[in-house]
C-alpha cells in the first residue's frame, strides 16, 4: 500500500483523513485547522504550519530562564575565592552564617577574643581571625554585587537581541569572583 503524500498548505473539503492527522501528529511542527467555507458553504480544513515564536516571546522565556538560573546560583550554589586561599559558599546562607560568625566575634571582648572556625565550600575549616571574617564577608558582599551586574548584563543582552537566533545563542553561566590574586 503505498503512503499517502501529504503537505503543508494543503487543504481538504468536507473531511480530511485520519492519516492526514497522523501525518502531522508525526511531525510536531504542523497541524489541521478549519478554514474559511467555500461559497457552497462547504467546510474546508488546511494543513498549517506552527508558527515559529516571535523575539518577543523567546525573550520572555529567556528572561525566566535568566530569573531562575540567578536565583539558584544566588541561593544555591554561589561560590567565590577568598583573598585567604580557599573558596568559600556565597549563597545567601553562607552570608547569614559569615554574619553571625563576625558578630560572635565582635561581642566578644578584645583581650579574649581569639579564632573561629570557618567551613569553606568543600567543608575544611579555617580558623580565622575577626579582620580574616570581615574580608570573608565582604568579598561574599561584592561577589553578590558582580552577581547582580552579571544577571543586568545579560538582561540587557537578551533584551536588545534582534532575532530569535540572537536571544538563543546567549548564554547564561554565572561566575563567583576570584580574590586570591588581590592577596
Amino acid at each position: 500500500m503505498a503512503e499517502t503524500e501529504f503537505q503543508i498548505g494543503q487543504i481538504f473539503e468536507e473531511t480530511y483523513p485520519p492519516e492526514a492527522a497522523c501525518w502531522c501528529n508525526e511531525h510536531g511542527d504542523r497541524y489541521i485547522t478549519e478554514i474559511d467555507p467555500t461559497e457552497d458553504d462547504k467546510r474546508r480544513f488546511q494543513i498549517v504550519a506552527v508558527p515559529a515564536p516571535s523575539v518577543d516571546d523567546v525573550r520572555q522565556q529567556k528572561l525566566q530562564e535568566l530569573d531562575q538560573k540567578f536565583m539558584r546560583w544566588y541561593e544555591q550554589d554561589a561560590t567565590v575565592t577568598s583573598s585567604l586561599g580557599f573558596v568559600a559558599d556565597s549563597d545567601a546562607r553562607a552570608m547569614m552564617d559569615v554574619s553571625g560568625l563576625v558578630t560572635t566575634l565582635e561581642a566578644t571582648p578584645a583581650e579574649t577574643r581569639s579564632t573561629v572556625a570557618f567551613m569553606d565550600a568543600e567543608n575544611q575549616p579555617h580558623m580565622l581571625t575577626l579582620e580574616q571574617m570581615k574580608a570573608v564577608q565582604l568579598e561574599i558582599i561584592q561577589n553578590g554585587q558582580s552577581a547582580y551586574a552579571q544577571k543586568w548584563a545579560y538582561r540587557n543582552a537578551i533584551e536588545t537581541a534582534e532575532s530569535v537566533e540572537a536571544v538563543n545563542a546567549i548564554e547564561i553561566d554565572f561566575h563567583g569572583e576570584d580574590f586570591s590574586a588581590a592577596s
